[in-house]
């Protein structure tokens, strides 16, 4: 998707989205959008060339904006648009056009409305800026602040009195993306001129500024530390080790189901971790009557003489196109429909050597007639256990880690924070991190005790009927090896910690039967992980 198409889609949803506060799927599609232009604006050239510059863009937490924007912030003078000098696009409340302006904080927060005289400073402020910056009227952007946002309250009134330059896109005359590029480029240089010229950032005694860790990080211990800020600054309480595990689990294979009660945080835990990597994110929602996988991939239409893409198609192909780039696909309520049906080509093709899924057999049409499923694509299910939803098949459980949410805090709220650093995780540092082989010689005495272990286990459920094979074995082992030091320092407890993780999620979710065989075998299993002092 370009630029000038995401900026279409906003304009096209966000009014509705807001108008119907209850339409959940508009509103995270709309969000969707905009951290999909947040994505794309950080692999422009003139973002790339700006060392360190953090994008942001407005969030979907509690009511939605009346003028939403994507903020440019160099963390040497903000990380917030509440303060500060930054570049930002601010959409008209109407939906009828967008600003590219050079703009300021105001200094106010939540919901306090600027006094006259933060008005006159900031206009003040304005008018001093703009001598610096007079060549901007040579590549067509307005030195004054005549942006008109179609918003009578005070935040909209802020942002116009506050506008340095600005550059007007109307909604039917979005440039291509080229040209975004070249005026984003143009007003950049202007920030980077101001920026370098300061030589201390601006604070804020209630609000200090972060550091943006992009691109910073030279460790993988560092990383983690980065994703757990940023899910954490925006209120959410998932446990440490909870995302330890959704990292060392997409590292290991990339497919993911996450287990828990209807509200516990699934599906944001799943946009929270892309946003915090600059990962692509795209949240599927899975319908009841999807019934075989053209439902997900589409299908060749004879009568039309077409093929019938669908968003997952399309952001398929985008991640094949995009190698380095993490694509992150959240299936949401995966298991309304049976995910045998129209999951069985993904399931069969990421098991073989070439990964590839077959399309369609027509030769006239730019759709592949087959694709290799890059891997640089993970899929997350999101998984409510309850009588609307299917069980899941052994065929399933083998090939993903499930992982279960079950803490829950309730007295603890948290309130989001801004200014939160991301981390942008390119493929090729991840693979860096990433074991695929089995290097049991990471393991102490190459894996020894967790072989026995894993035999032990193996021989107290096979006489329920109760098996698994080498596939599980397998993905176990490598989960401990991609695990080393990031639990705990101490091999010992980072391994204990690791193994008693995959033994819940890689071996009790497939344990099944009826209610005297299934308890016969649950509690072999408990005096065993008692004696081993296992949870």
């Amino acid at each position: 998707m370009s630029i000038r198409d995401g900026f279409n889609q906003v304009l096209d949803k966000y009014l509705i989205a807001k108008n119907n506060p209850q339409d959940r799927t508009t509103r995270n599609a709309v969000y969707n959008d905009l951290q999909t232009l947040v994505s794309r604006f950080q692999q422009l050239s003139s973002v790339t060339n700006y060392h360190n510059l953090m994008v942001k863009c407005t969030r979907g937490i509690g009511s939605m904006a009346n003028v939403p924007w994507i903020a440019f912030l160099d963390p040497r003078i903000t990380d917030t648009t509440q303060r500060g000098v930054y570049v930002v696009y601010l959409i008209k409340a109407n939906m009828e056009g967008i600003y590219l302006t050079y703009n300021q904080g105001i200094g106010v927060t939540g919901s306090a409305k600027p006094t006259s005289a933060d008005l006159a400073r900031v206009e003040a402020n304005a008018k001093r800026l703009r001598k610096d910056v007079p060549w901007l009227t040579n590549h067509g952007f307005l030195l004054d602040d005549k942006i008109s946002l179609e918003d009578m309250g005070s935040t909209g009134k802020g942002y116009e009195r506050s506008t340095i330059a600005y550059k007007y896109y109307a909604r039917s005359t979005i440039p291509p993306d080229n040209e975004l590029n070249q005026d984003l480029e143009f007003i950049l240089q202007a920030y980077k001129q101001y920026a370098d010229s300061q030589t201390s950032p601006l604070t804020s005694p209630s609000a200090p500024s972060a550091t943006s860790a992009t691109q910073q990080s030279s460790s993988e211990q560092s990383l983690i530390d980065i994703i757990i800020q940023y899910i954490r600054a925006q209120g959410f309480t998932f446990t440490d080790n909870l995302i330890k595990n959704f990292y060392i689990s997409m590292k290991t294979k990339p497919f993911i189901l996450l287990v828990g009660i209807s509200g516990i945080g699934k599906t944001a835990l799943t946009q929270l971790f892309a946003e915090a990597i600059s990962a692509r994110y795209q949240r599927i929602a899975v319908r009841a009557d999807w019934s075989d996988d053209s439902d997900l991939i589409g299908y060749y239409n004879p009568l039309l003489q077409t093929y019938h893409q669908t968003p997952f198609l399309k952001f398929l192909l985008e991640a094949r196109n995009e190698s380095d780039k993490i694509h992150i696909v959240c299936l949401d309520e995966m298991n309304l429909a049976r995910v045998e049906y129209y999951f069985a080509g993904f399931l069969s093709a990421m098991e073989t050597k070439n990964r590839v899924l077959n399309l369609h057999e027509e030769s006239q049409l730019t759709i592949p007639k087959e694709i290799t499923i890059p891997e640089n694509l993970f899929f997350i299910g999101t998984v409510n256990m309850d009588e609307t939803t299917y069980a899941f098949s052994p065929k399933v459980l083998d090939r993903a880690n499930t992982i279960e949410i079950t803490d829950i805090e309730i007295t603890n709220i948290s309130n989001p924070q801004a200014g939160a650093s991301v981390y942008n995780l390119s493929m090729k540092e991840l693979n860096n991190y990433r074991k695929t082989a089995l290097q049991l010689s990471q393991l102490p005495n190459n894996g020894k005790s967790f072989l026995e272990a894993l035999k032990e286990i193996f021989n107290k459920i096979k006489c329920k009927n109760l098996r698994f094979g080498y596939r599980v074995r397998n993905e176990i082992l490598r989960y401990l090896i991609n695990s080393l030091e990031i639990f705990d320092t101490n091999p010992d407890i980072n391994l204990r910690i690791a193994f008693d993780i995959q033994i819940k999620q890689k071996i009790l979710p497939k344990l099944s039967g009826s209610g005297d065989e299934l308890r016969d075998s649950l509690q072999t299993l408990k005096e065993y992980f008692e004696k081993e002092q296992l949870e």
